[in-house]
């Protein structure tokens, strides 16, 4: 498939892009005034009614894309080899 240079180059583009936005979203919380303990504590069921609706939708948009995702890459992981020990077509064994 790929090369590991192209993995590993591929692996340092996501890391640096991973790093872009959490500093994205530090800076975020940052400007908001708003601490991350904060975030691991809020209790979901004291937001207003769209923000509750917008987060399960914003959940569920991300599972079904975790989903197709994990699909993709497990028919790509997928041989198209046959199994081993059977014969090609037209190949008599002796």
């Amino acid at each position: 498939m790929f090369s590991p240079e192209a993995q590993n180059q591929q692996i340092d583009s996501l890391r640096e892009e991973l790093d872009r936005l959490n500093a994205h979203f530090n800076a975020t919380l940052k400007d908001a005034g708003i601490l991350l303990d904060d975030l691991k504590n809020i209790d979901i069921s004291t937001l207003p009614a769209t923000v509750q609706a917008a987060l399960s939708t914003a959940q569920a948009e991300a599972k079904r894309a975790g989903a197709a995702r994990a699909a993709q890459n497990n028919t790509a992981q997928a041989s198209t080899a046959r199994p081993h020990g059977t014969a090609r077509r037209g190949i008599v064994r002796m």
